[in-house]
């Protein structure tokens, strides 16, 4: 799990709304966490009190957890996930908050798992599984 203090020393409040100082003042800026170790969780960047820009995070043994983007508070664009072990978990795109276009899962061992695509938020055209040792388990035309 992927944790730590966000603001260290600044007086910020998170909302539904977005993120905020203590007088409502919406945030610009970045907000890095880190683990009791040292080594960096998160990084976050607001414009205007909502998430905008790259969001990144890492395990806490170093390795990257997490890269995504996001405009005006809502993914936007491609998202990559990675396993803890360094293999690809996840690999997909967003438009306006919701999945859109291709979608590929890893298993840990990095075979692919699943492979399906999205128009906003919708699957559609096709959607297949693969076991372990990354051969077809099953296929599904959709729309």
């Amino acid at each position: 799990m992927i944790e730590g203090d966000f603001f260290p020393g600044l007086n910020l409040l998170e909302n539904e709304g977005g993120l905020y100082s203590v007088d409502g003042k919406p945030f610009t800026g970045e907000a890095i966490s880190y683990y009791s170790n040292k080594q960096k969780g998160w990084e976050i960047h607001y414009r205007s009190g909502q998430i905008w820009g790259p969001v990144k995070a890492w395990y806490e043994n170093g390795e990257k957890a997490l890269e995504e983007y996001y405009r005006n508070g809502k993914r936007n664009g491609y998202f990559l996930v990675w396993h803890e072990n360094g293999h690809r978990r996840f690999l997909g795109s967003f438009k306006d908050g919701k999945l859109h276009g291709e979608f590929i899962e890893w298993h840990e061992n990095g075979k692919k798992k699943s492979e399906s695509c999205y128009k906003n938020g919708e699957p559609y055209f096709v959607d297949a599984t693969f076991d372990e040792r990354g051969f077809l388990k099953s296929r599904n035309f959709i729309g």
